[in-house]
């Protein structure tokens, strides 16, 4: 090693360690994972901050001296490990942010996790009142029972109101916004589902009663309750992201094949009959609000860990285990208050639905309870106006 190599070494373990500064790893919890990530400390210097503009970004551009790449980068390989969306890498980020500066105001915190998400790529704002700040990010997902502000033409979701859980809570009150856009040419944040994580299994046994007709069945099967976890606060978005974020590994692996199973000396008019039927009378009915006391919306997993489900939750498993089995194309229908899903299929009977040249025939996975009918609007809704929304990927 030379002279000149040497002597940049030399620099850069002096400037990691002057003041006390050093590279150093910490563990977080991230729901069923542990985690190592290295970091180096002086990106969490103590420092007292006012909020005002002028407090504020001056301890951005002392952020900005840091050496943030470091956990940046970590954190980075890990989403991708994980197979993380936007919401869920974001998530992560505050959580270490936290753990690494426990001794910190929540301040100081928040304002890391924002310049933090403005190095990552996104389009960030910041907005404060005399007591806290916000942070917000540029999304053009739609996103429900959160503040938004808009800039430019382009909506900013309030993330720390969700990351404080503050759903339901929604407050009209004065806020200024930071004259400061960190990645103005940012990207737009992803806070719809897509597919699930990959992280590990937190597995339960389960046994599911449901009738076909006058025959009654039960089957054990497995589900993930770190799904339960990763769902229960998550963001509100829009309802057909739900239905298609498809079936976990658990379910794939032990409620499939007995589905598959059972089904398998039947048509495709009596299979849809039977999963109809399962969906049906399998799981207890009743409304969000009144379970949950809001809207909560559930992916197909998630009807096997809750003592109650609505239409859109047995929409849902309906959709994914009609795809997953026989792969034919389908749509939302919605009413005022209903929502259930439209198969395209040779139906021996019923009324059917023209949609871009195919024909889809309604197979309610909620109701009739007591019937496997399929093909027709249930009779409460018959009357009702109608919705058609194609379902994403069709």
């Amino acid at each position: 090693m030379n002279r000149l190599s040497l002597s940049i070494l030399f620099i850069a373990l002096y400037s990691s360690t002057l003041f006390g500064y050093k590279i150093t790893s910490g563990s977080i919890s991230f729901y069923s994972e542990r985690l190592n990530i290295e970091y180096n400390t002086d990106l969490f210097r103590s420092k007292n901050i006012e909020i005002n503009e002028q407090s504020i970004l001056s301890y951005y551009k002392l952020l900005e001296y840091s050496d943030y790449r470091i956990l940046l980068e970590n954190i980075q390989k890990i989403s991708a490990q994980l197979k993380l969306n936007d919401w869920l890498h974001f998530e992560l980020l505050n959580t270490a942010v936290a753990e690494f500066a426990s001794d910190l105001p929540a301040l100081n915190r928040s304002l890391i996790t924002w310049f933090l998400a403005s190095k990552s790529g996104w389009n960030t704002r910041l907005a404060y009142t005399k007591e806290e700040v916000y942070i917000y990010l540029q999304s053009d997902d739609e996103v429900f029972e959160v503040p938004m502000i808009e800039d430019n033409g382009k909506v900013f979701i309030n993330a720390s109101h969700i990351i404080r859980n503050h759903r339901n809570r929604v407050k009209r009150k004065a806020i200024y916004l930071l004259n400061f856009k960190p990645n103005p040419n940012g990207r737009s944040f992803q806070f719809r589902l897509q597919k699930l994580p990959q992280l590990h299994e937190r597995l339960q046994k389960k046994k599911v009663h449901f009738r076909y007709g006058t025959q009654a069945y039960e089957i054990t099967i497995e589900v993930d309750n770190n799904i339960k976890r990763l769902l229960r606060d998550y963001p509100l978005v829009a309802e057909s992201s739900y239905i298609t974020v498809g079936l976990s590994p658990t379910l794939k692996r032990t409620l499939l094949p007995k589905v598959k199973q059972l089904i398998a000396d039947k048509t495709i008019a009596e299979g849809l009959q039977f999963i109809a039927a399962f969906t049906r009378t399998a799981f207890e009915y009743k409304e969000d609000n009144d379970y949950f006391g809001m809207s909560k919306p559930m992916i197909a997993d998630e009807l096997f860990q809750y003592a109650y489900s609505d239409c859109e939750d047995r929409s849902a498993l309906f959709y994914n285990l009609v795809k997953e089995i026989y792969n034919l194309p389908m749509l939302i229908v919605t009413f005022p208050d209903h929502l259930t899903i439209a198969v395209a299929f040779d139906c021996p009977e019923g009324d059917a639905i023209r949609y871009h040249g195919k024909k889809y025939y309604i197979c309610d996975p909620t109701g009739p309870i007591n019937s496997i009918r399929i093909g027709n609007v249930p009779k409460e809704y018959q009357n009702q106006k109608m919705t058609i929304m194609e379902l994403p990927g069709k």
